[in-house]
């Protein structure tokens, strides 16, 4: 048995009872059992008497009763020495470990507290509701409460310390990290809607509870004006209320009040073909805008030398993950499965029918609201260059045989992000690209089956309903600045099992293999 940490508090117990005295013990009749002695209260002479019959059948009643004395009226030190005491071939119940548990949250020891529930675990009780409360064992420290007038000592310190290191430690995962809300943009979820209706996948990774609460989050940050921000709070944007919206269509939300304002204020600002670029790309995928109207993403880029200064290798790497899959859906000129839902969406969502839409001039128009700054005069030249020459030249025979062969090139990168990342990718934005790519290339592979579970690994359900974070977490980085802020306390010895749980989380996320080198520009 692992020998207690110091001590965690000063809370005051009853004083240890005198000793009762027996004075009739008739030696003629049967020896007294440790079982009559410890509910005598002689706990010190039934202790001693206890180790002399270890194979006694009521050894462990015995134990317990003795356990429960020294729990409530005698010394607690005297509890987890019996405890550790007992011999391998006894089997504690319940009980046992119920008053072992107890003791050690009495003293504020841990690591045994720690010990104790690893063996309550391993004799089959991690079902047992004694077992479920003792989850995180934690310190019961007074509350301070200072006054303008009250000196600051050191226990006064030390002991809203250790309140405050218990009360984390409590909300530490069982793998070691602690879980939190990193999320707070508001086209994140969207995007992953739109993978999984693509894929027709929707209803079977997202039940009705899920719908119900990704709806609620974004009526809940629906903005007074109707829109919908970029960011949770931020103004109405083209991009994010026409984002949230569809999404909301998808998910099979009807006409009512904050449709109604979304869709007044989506067409009072030049409707849907007033997005940016990714959302005119985003909207393309599903079938609500035409892929004449966006600026050309060639996947033949892909193919050049890549010493030179454009390819895309060089970019940086949230840039160039995000249009690799982006250059295979323009090369693809993909459009999902045209639904009754989808044709509904297109007269709602435009001030003109959809066929009379001018794709060619849509594909400059950005509404105020999202043009954060205006393009240069050799932006446009760059664009014109690459919509009116270089685009139609590759789609001509034989250059067109270069566009297959980008293609291919492109998923292996594809595969290449989704294995080394297990398919979660480096952020969610590429994650659902690279889902719907693995998908135009095999409905039915293995790695959209891959992809499918780690839609959950997004997922955050909170008091505003359920959002999407922005990465899949952030654990090892910030478990390594908590690690620091503990072992700055010199309070080390007290957390020691928090601390463990943390190291074996930091050792499990060590990246221990690599994949091929033969891509090199996706790992820099």
């Amino acid at each position: 048995m692992p020998t207690p940490g110091p001590r965690c508090r000063s809370r005051s117990r009853p004083t240890s009872p005198p000793a009762v005295e027996i004075r009739h013990v008739d030696r003629g009749r049967r020896p007294c059992s440790p079982l009559d002695i410890a509910r005598a209260g002689v706990l010190a002479a039934a202790e001693s008497k206890l180790a002399t019959a270890p194979t006694a059948p009521s050894y462990i009643t015995a134990c317990n009763a003795l356990l429960a004395a020294d729990s409530s009226g005698g010394p607690l030190d005297a509890a987890l020495r019996l405890f550790r005491a007992l011999p391998p071939a006894v089997h504690p119940d319940s009980t046992t470990f119920v008053l072992a548990l107890s003791a050690c949250a009495w003293l504020g020891y841990l690591s045994t507290g720690e010990f104790v529930k690893i063996s309550a675990s391993e004799a089959g009780y991690r079902n047992d509701i004694f077992y479920a409360k003792q989850k995180h064992l934690q310190v019961d420290l007074p509350a301070i409460k200072l006054v303008d007038s009250a000196e600051v000592t050191e226990e006064t310190i030390l002991t809203s310390l250790r309140k405050a290191l218990s009360q984390h430690s409590s909300l530490q995962a069982q793998d070691g990290h602690w879980a939190g809300d990193f999320s707070g943009i508001m086209f994140i979820m969207p995007i992953l809607i739109f993978a999984l209706h693509v894929t027709g996948t929707l209803n079977t990774v997202l039940s009705t509870e899920h719908r119900r609460e990704i709806c609620r989050y974004i009526y809940n940050h629906q903005n007074e004006d109707g829109g919908w921000g970029t960011q949770v709070l931020g103004p109405s944007t083209m991009f994010g209320s026409c984002l949230n919206y569809v999404t909301l269509r998808l998910l099979d939300e009807v006409d009512n009040n904050a449709l109604t304002k979304g869709r007044a204020w989506i067409l009072s600002r030049g409707s849907a073909s007033a997005m940016p670029q990714w959302g005119k790309i985003w909207l393309s995928v599903v079938g609500l805008y035409e892929w004449s109207g966006n600026n050309s993403i060639i996947p033949e880029l892909w193919l050049v030398p890549h010493f030179l200064p454009i390819h895309p290798g060089r970019f940086w790497c949230f840039c160039r993950l995000v249009y690799m899959p982006m250059s295979y859906l323009y090369g693809k000129k993909f459009v999902g499965p045209i639904t009754p839902t989808i044709l509904a969406i297109r007269e709602e969502v435009y001030s003109v029918p959809y066929h009379e839409i001018d794709w060619n001039k849509a594909r400059d128009t950005c509404a105020k609201e999202d043009l954060r700054y205006p393009r240069s005069l050799l932006q446009n030249v760059i664009w014109t260059c690459l919509n009116k020459f270089v685009e139609p030249v590759l789609n001509c025979w034989p250059v067109n045989k270069l566009r297959d062969i980008a293609l291919k090139n492109l998923m292996k990168h594809i595969h290449y992000e989704d294995k080394s990342t297990k398919y979660i990718g480096v952020c969610p934005i590429n994650k659902a690209l690279d889902m719907i790519c693995c998908w135009i290339e095999d409905p039915n592979s293995d790695a959209l089956k891959l992809h499918l579970p780690r839609i959950y690994d997004y997922l955050w359900l909170a008091e505003d309903g359920m959002k999407a974070q922005v990465y899949d977490g952030c654990q090892s980085w910030e478990i390594a600045f908590i690690v620091q802020a503990y072992c700055s306390t010199d309070l080390v010895n007290e957390f020691g099992p928090t601390l463990w749980k943390a190291h074996e989380f930091i050792k499990s996320s060590q990246v221990w293999c690599s994949l091929s080198r033969n891509l090199i520009y996706n790992k820099k």
